[in-house]
């Protein structure tokens, strides 16, 4: 049983580093004046636009609503509904893990390979968090990976700030990871460092249900931990 959680929190760990990766080999490919995701998708609207701008020129099957869904896939859709709006290809993964993460976890490949795709979240065979590494996928305010802190803080100012202690590989720019969680939306933006530009950025746009107990990817493995820290913060006390 030991062995087996082990082999659960590599496979998690791996996912995440493979999404950062990910994001980071496409912000290589950029432009320094701003997400260089942003120009890799067929959306026209700019990245960064009014609500009301961009609820006009943002695709529907494209948005990413607090506490509802990701596009066409919704909190609460059974696994098989879930496969029938994705589609599964064979390079998709699907990991169901026990105690202390009795959860299934299903990574949905990008299929044109601008980002690492979705990873979805299921407790009895239901979809309860869904996490957005694509930049095709924006809130209504326009954010999406790669967007600066700034931009999440203007449209979200009732944010908590959280850290996951353990979390700092080199990959993600060698600090922990800060998430900005609104629970009462059901909404978390995961921001990585971003050593190039010596600023955070976003990583995953996160959708949960409201009011509920939000971890990232659904439950926190130990060694990590997960601490609040003070309002709008993007470092640990000490960093």
């Amino acid at each position: 049983m030991e062995e087996q959680k082990k082999v659960a929190i590599k496979r998690r760990r791996r996912a995440r580093a493979c999404a950062i990766t990910c994001l980071l080999m496409l912000r290589s490919c950029g432009v320094d004046s701003g997400p260089p995701l942003i120009a890799q998708q067929t959306v026209a609207a700019p990245v960064f636009i009014s609500q009301r701008a961009s609820a006009l020129q943002v695709n529907e099957t494209d948005l990413i609503r607090p506490g509802c869904s990701v596009g066409s896939l919704h909190l609460g859709d059974r696994r098989e509904h879930m496969l029938e709006v994705l589609g599964k290809k064979p390079q998709d993964e699907e990991y169901t893990y026990g105690a202390p993460c009795s959860l299934t976890e299903f990574h949905w490949l990008d299929p044109k390979m601008r980002s690492n795709g979705l990873f979805i979240y299921l407790k009895e065979d239901r979809v309860f968090q869904i996490a957005s590494t694509m930049p095709r996928y924006r809130t209504v305010e326009g954010i999406t990976v790669g967007s600066p802190s700034e931009d999440v803080r203007r449209h979200y100012p009732q944010l908590r700030a959280y850290v996951l202690l353990g979390s700092g590989m080199k990959v993600v720019g060698g600090r922990d990871l800060i998430y900005w969680v609104d629970r009462q939306r059901g909404i978390a933006f995961e921001f990585y460092y971003d050593r190039k530009g010596s600023m955070r950025r976003v990583s995953r746009v996160i959708v949960f249900e409201p009011s509920s107990d939000f971890k990232p990817e659904g439950c926190i493995s130990p060694p990590q931990e997960w601490r609040e820290l003070g309002p709008n913060a993007l470092e640990p006390l000490g960093n």
